[in-house]
């Protein structure tokens, strides 16, 4: 648990130091000479800050434009839903107008309002780095592989050998490929889970999982997307002198997962799994199965690190022979940022 303690701590200062404050980029903002607006004041004359939002895995770019505006009974006006009412009771009011950016060199119109006339200024916003920086941002984040630390409870029961429910320690690692030729993905997750209490004379048991998939698109809108996952799940248990527990569980999955990109830009996913275990012949045989379903949140943090939340469920059941069936049953929360 201290390990853990450390790790969100890390965490927390890693995303309270660089993720959350500070732009990324800095562009040119070029003022004519010939319009001006009286009262206001820019922050910065001549560079503009260039922050990336996330939304569905990719950046989306505004530029904040800030600074003083000070004439009474007058209104300084971005856009419809940015603007900035001076009062005569007030001094210099800050302004900050995000603004979004789609190409290098983009114009924007600020206007001052007042009772009989109007001003106006117009600048212009040059992003030397826009060329192809969306698609090679995307690119990086999809293939930051995610470590995640966390804790699970496990019940574990083998009738004649082995009845207990411990906590363990869980990290886990996931990474994705996607192929948009296709618009598949290419899915590879594992997780390592050690009890931090010793059972009977097995030691500390280890749980091992390994899932290789292939998601492909079933239904799309603008912010959801409904996947078919289809692949094979690898298990295995550890304990000393193999007392008990199972080796080298592979078997085939196919389930759906849900997808989806909130009006923040955070990202959320649900999956429901029910999976045959044994042999081929009893596929259908609903006593050898496993029954998971699981959620997880993510945020893209503005330097371009992820990081996630999840929550799992897992419940196994199977037979090794004709009279010996083993179960499991887990409960799993896990932290975790994106690598390098």
């Amino acid at each position: 648990m201290k390990r853990l303690r450390l790790f969100l701590a890390l965490l927390w200062a890693t995303t309270s130091a660089s993720g959350w404050a500070g732009p990324a980029w800095k562009a040119e903002l070029a003022t004519p000479a010939t319009s001006s607006i009286s009262g206001l004041i820019l922050s910065e004359p001549g560079s503009v800050e260039i922050d990336a939002q996330w939304h569905d895995g990719k950046p989306r770019f505004v530029a904040h434009l800030r600074g003083t505006y000070q004439r009474p009974g007058w209104s300084l006006v971005y856009n419809e839903s940015e603007n900035l009412a001076a009062s005569p009771e007030e001094g210099p009011r800050p302004f900050d107008f995000t603004i979004p950016i789609r190409s290098e060199s983009q114009s924007v119109l600020l206007l001052a309002i007042g009772q009989t006339r109007m001003e106006s200024l117009s600048l212009e916003i040059r992003f030397r780095e826009w060329p192809g920086l969306e698609s090679r941002l995307s690119r990086e984040l999809a293939l930051k592989p995610i470590v995640s630390l966390g804790a699970s409870s496990i019940r574990y029961e083998e009738p004649g050998y082995a009845d207990f429910s411990v906590v363990a320690a869980l990290a886990k690692l996931a990474a994705r490929y996607p192929i948009p030729a296709a618009a598949w993905e290419l899915h590879l997750s594992a997780s390592l889970a050690a009890s931090l209490k010793e059972v009977n004379d097995a030691g500390r048991p280890l749980f091992l999982a390994a899932e290789l998939s292939l998601d492909a698109r079933v239904l799309e809108s603008d912010r959801w997307r409904v996947l078919l996952r289809g692949g094979f799940r690898y298990a295995n248990m550890i304990v000393r002198a193999d007392a008990f527990g199972y080796d080298r569980l592979l078997h085939p999955q196919v389930f759906p997962v849900v997808r989806g990109t909130l009006a923040n830009g955070d990202m959320l996913e649900a999956y429901a799994k029910w999976a045959p275990l044994g042999k081929a012949a009893a596929l259908l045989n609903a006593e050898e199965r496993e029954i998971a379903f699981g959620m997880s949140w993510g945020r893209v943090l503005r330097s371009g690190t992820p990081v996630t939340v999840s929550l799992d469920f897992s419940s196994q059941r199977f037979q090794t022979t004709a009279d010996h069936v083993l179960s499991s049953t887990s409960w799993a929360f896990a932290v975790g940022a994106g690598l390098f």
